[in-house]
């Protein structure tokens, strides 16, 4: 059986405090996510779903990885302290932060839209202008090429 030293336990344990911490802060984008545009409920739980499935992904393989597929208890413990540590402390800096460039965002997507509709509103006015101008001239060219042909 494969034996792990005292020190490659701390150096796991640090790598799993901190992955917890990780996990913490990258779960601040969806909750800023949902303080900005509130969605549903269903949303809300499709989005934890998710996001739990990665974490567990990303703790199995980093598990895997440090304990050679030792199951360690002081592995999940370390990832559930480190996500607290994180939502105590940074988490009060971040949050606010990203919903700030969310809003400042959402802000951005409105002055675009609302550009985006006036500039397609003036290329469909001038185009329409356009074809109805191409209409009349092709209208008077059939009218001359009739008077030819009855002429002819």
């Amino acid at each position: 059986m494969w034996e792990i030293s005292n020190s490659f336990q701390i150096f796991g344990f640090a790598c799993a405090f901190g992955t917890g911490f990780l996990l913490g802060a990258v779960y601040d984008c969806p909750r800023a996510f949902r303080k900005v545009y509130s969605p549903s409920v269903l949303r809300i739980a499709v989005t934890d779903i998710l996001f739990s499935l990665a974490a567990a992904l990303v703790c199995f393989l980093l598990q895997l990885a440090l304990t050679a597929g030792m199951l360690r208890w002081y592995f999940s413990v370390a990832v559930f302290f480190g996500f607290l540590m994180e939502r105590a402390t940074l988490s009060k800096l971040l949050c606010p932060c990203f919903v700030y460039l969310l809003r400042i965002w959402k802000k951005g997507i409105a002055v675009f839209s609302a550009f985006t509709v006036r500039v397609t509103d003036g290329i469909e006015a001038k185009t329409a202008a356009f074809f109805k101008k191409s209409a009349h001239i092709a209208k008077k060219v059939g009218k001359s090429l009739k008077k030819l042909l009855k002429k002819g």
